[in-house]
């Protein structure tokens, strides 16, 4: 039998889809066999009741990659599967299990696979199941090895959200949460074997508070909270601790016998409702370096009770020093403000007659301006990451990542702006406020970079008097972005990009947590192909995923401080069969070499503390926390290490257990100097850290406005002839440290 021309086409058309199936499809006894696949879990507790994300880890030790996954809920009723969720696989979830497909995991590396599960029964221990395969359809799967034991019970009470009020001069509120109603507690002392309680409270609660009353004025206090649950479980917090604040006390009258501040008794029945009136008669200078003594009126149409005055508009009050015709209708008052520090002060008087009615002074503004306006030491950081400078004083940050700049300020400076200048070109410039915290003094902000380059911080501060002042702090190298990129053509490729981190104390791969570092972990690149991650130190490798492109697996990379990601990621697309207008993809992967350097492809330069190296210290004169006082000549003779910090800076917590350590060492100077802190609150901050410390204390600046102390901590390396030999800035180890002051 002839066959018609007309056929010859689609007979070949047909053999050749015969020969590529045959082709593509793998042989079972050459594809779906996989070595080995590990997994453990975490949570490994979870209580009866909650709906629980549990995280299975896999890592593919095989030559073959996964490309299905079913994860088995543990039977007897214990769980009820929800839903299931992994980077790159489509989950297909029962009430068992979750199968994952359609995915990726080549080897050696992990991934975590997330089941939300409902935990129904309480169990002593109970395995979740893992099986693997690498044929798309789970043929010969195997099953995975290690550690996935969890545990469920009732639920227990726990302690959270444990918070205080801002320490008065003898009491302190403190409230916190539990999961379960329960009792509320606190035991305190000034150690951590506390020795007090508070009275108990019986309420069965879920939100607790309680006040400490009865405390010292300038004191550390430990404490913890205490809750204990209907059958009478007992949970308790960390060590938590607190210093109270100075104790504010009015002068007291010269003359007794003429001079009374006693407030008159009010009538029970008054006699009329016409105010006193009331007026500061100094006239106050625009700005004095001590508060003066301020005196003043008052009058009434019938008798005057009491005269009081107040420093901050009228929210809190104090009676006058002296005060002499109070129980008739005219009387005068004088007062000195005391404790006052550098600022801005609004002072009010007020009298009060015998039938409760109140009249108010004019407010009186009073500057205290005893030195200008210094800004201290600073640390930029990106949610908890502190972003380190080099040894330079250089920090490298990322173009539009949000970063919070916090820094103290002594001299009473009523506001502060940062001048980031582009590449020392003043014209170009952003600039940013800092507002101060009510409770810690401390001034901060966000900052934002808009373009990638060099920039230099100025702080600019101005007081309450019109005084100015500037202080260059560190320069940032700002980087641009990362990229995804199709390989083949370059263009920007919308791409979803996954940081996978190693986890120090269990050696395994995790989906690295960037909320905790207010970052996106994944992220879906913009419309330019951009996405931003700003790297704490650590072991890492990327993925990133694009549709019609390979899955791009990264190398390992590592990096010893932080540092932006730049990588250039280069996905290629997907190669496959087209037959007519079908097209048959080919899954598969790529890795590429990605590597962060440690060294800045921006040119560094000095901040200006390289000008003090080969100099001699200058002459200084501050007070110790042990009450002696320390002069320049007590350098001289050994190798010195003077290290500027502050209590309120994380980075110091870091490096005083490695100084009080050294400043055992009789061959050594170890001197910390306290930045624009007093010595009751370095001796308080002392005594919680558990530390044997002996600090120069600098609230003023005097030492460190000299040194250009920028970032904390920062060191400055003495030889014994008092000549500053090196400027490191940032924590040190012990051994670090003893290798420079061998080598001056």
């Amino acid at each position: 039998m002839k066959i018609p021309r007309v056929w010859h086409g689609r007979i070949w058309v047909s053999l050749l889809v015969i020969s590529l199936s045959i082709a593509i499809i793998p042989s079972p006894k050459a594809r779906a066999v996989l070595e080995e696949c590990l997994v453990s879990v975490s949570p490994n507790y979870a209580d009866v009741g909650t709906d629980t994300f549990f995280g299975l880890n896999v890592t593919n030790n095989s030559s073959n990659p996964i490309r299905w996954l079913r994860v088995t809920a543990p039977g007897d009723g214990v769980f009820t599967v929800q839903s299931g969720s992994a980077t790159g696989w489509s989950p297909n979830a029962t009430a068992s299990s979750v199968t994952f497909t359609t995915g990726n995991l080549p080897s050696p590396y992990d991934q975590e696979f997330f089941v939300l599960s409902s935990v129904n029964l309480a169990t002593d221990v109970t395995s979740w199941i893992v099986e693997a395969s690498d044929d798309f359809f789970g043929s010969n799967a195997i099953a995975c090895s290690g550690n996935t034991d969890v545990t469920t019970s009732g639920a227990t009470i726990a302690v959270s959200n444990v918070n205080l009020s801002a320490p008065t001069d003898n009491s302190v509120h403190v409230t916190w949460n539990t999961t379960i109603p329960g009792t509320s507690q606190i035991e305190y002392g000034t150690t951590a074997s506390y020795g007090k309680t508070t009275a108990l409270d019986s309420s069965m609660v879920t939100s607790h508070s309680a006040t400490i009353t009865g405390l010292s004025p300038s004191t550390a206090y430990h404490y913890k909270v205490l809750s204990s649950d209907a059958e009478g479980n007992t949970v308790s917090s960390d060590d938590g601790t607190f210093i109270t604040s100075a104790k504010v006390v009015a002068s007291q009258p010269k003359t007794a016998a003429t001079i009374s501040t006693s407030p008159i008794q009010l009538l029970s029945k008054p006699a009329e409702r016409t105010p006193p009136t009331v007026s500061m008669t100094t006239l106050i200078p625009k700005a004095v370096k001590a508060a003066p003594k301020i005196d003043g009126v008052a009058d009434d149409n019938n008798a005057l009770a009491r005269i009081e005055y107040s420093t901050d508009g009228g929210k809190n009050w104090l009676p006058v020093d002296e005060a002499v015709g109070l129980g008739r209708t005219h009387a005068t008052f004088s007062f000195r403000p005391v404790n006052l520090e550098e600022g801005n002060y609004d002072l009010l008087v007020r009298a009060t007659d015998i039938s409760g009615n109140t009249g108010l002074s004019p407010i009186k503004v009073l500057v205290i301006d005893r030195l200008p306006p210094i800004v201290g030491g600073n640390i930029l950081t990106l949610g908890p990451q502190i972003l380190a400078p080099d040894s330079e004083g250089t920090i490298s940050s990322l173009v539009g990542v949000d970063q919070k700049l916090t820094l103290s300020a002594v001299g009473g400076p009523t506001s502060i702006k940062i001048n980031a200048i582009y590449d020392g070109a003043k014209s170009k410039k952003q600039v940013f406020t800092l507002t101060k915290s009510p409770d810690t003094g401390l001034w901060s902000g966000v900052i934002s970079f808009s373009q990638p380059g060099k920039y230099s911080l100025v702080a600019e501060s101005i007081d309450g008097a019109g005084s100015k002042t500037t202080k260059a702090l560190n320069t940032v190298n700002v980087y641009g972005t990362a990229k995804t990129v199709d390989k083949k053509t370059g263009k920007p490729l919308q791409s979803e990009v996954s940081l996978y981190y190693l986890e120090p104390d269990s050696q395994t791969w995790v989906l690295w947590d960037g909320e905790s570092y207010g970052q996106h972990n994944p992220q879906k690149t913009n419309g330019r192909g951009e996405f931003t991650i700003l790297l704490p130190p650590g072991k890492y490798y990327l993925k990133a995923t694009a549709a019609k492109h390979e899955t791009l697996i990264s190398s390992i990379f590592e990096t010893s401080h932080s540092k932006p990601l730049t990588a250039r990621l280069e996905l290629k697309p997907l190669t496959g069969i087209n037959i007519g207008s079908f097209h048959l993809p080919l899954p598969s992967f790529a890795v590429q070499l990605v590597s962060v350097s440690d060294s800045d492809p921006i040119r560094q330069s000095s901040t200006g503390q390289g000008t003090l190296v080969g100099k001699q210290i200058s002459d200084f004169k501050l007070e110790t926390t042990n009450g002696k006082v320390f002069r320049t000549a007590d350098v001289l003779g050994k190798p010195t290490l003077i290290s500027f910090g502050s209590t309120w800076s994380p980075t110091t917590a870091e490096q005083l257990a490695v100084l009080s350590r050294l400043q055992t060492k009789e061959k050594f100077n170890i001197i910390p100097v306290a930045l624009q802190e007093g010595a009751p609150r370095v001796q308080a901050y002392t005594s919680i850290s558990g530390l044997s410390l002996n600090w120069l204390v600098d609230p003023d600046s005097t030492l460190s406005n000299s040194y250009g102390v920028q970032s904390l901590p920062m060191h400055y390396f003495v030889n014994r002839e008092g000549v500053i030999k090196r400027i490191v800035v940032g924590v040190l180890s012990e051994r670090q440290i003893i290798n420079i002051m061998n080598g001056l």
